[in-house]
């Protein structure tokens, strides 16, 4: 899963710098739309997964930037909000 989130840590540096300021990780929560990454940012930045990849790609690319599950038949939420938090943890620890 780390690859995905790395993934989407890039994609949202180059978009949003800054946003994990925005992100209350302790609520974070990917399988729930209001307190997945792109959940916690719409409600005090108002965006979401067409305004970050583009209208023609939406929510379906966005598993490729662990936003979703990248295969919800074997995946689990749970490891992908992990993933997050631990990228997080890591990088608080670096900055």
């Amino acid at each position: 899963m780390e690859e995905y989130v790395l993934k989407g840590v890039a994609l949202l540096d180059s978009k949003l710098p800054g946003w994990e300021e925005h992100i209350n990780w302790d609520e974070l929560n990917i399988q729930d739309l209001a307190r997945c990454v792109i959940g916690q940012l719409n409600r005090v930045l108002d965006v979401n997964m067409f305004t970050i990849l583009g209208f023609e790609r939406g929510y379906v690319e966005g598993r490729g930037y662990g936003f979703d599950v990248p295969n919800p038949a074997h995946d689990s939420y749970a490891d992908l909000t992990q993933a997050w938090k631990e990228w997080h943890k890591h990088h608080r620890m670096h900055v």
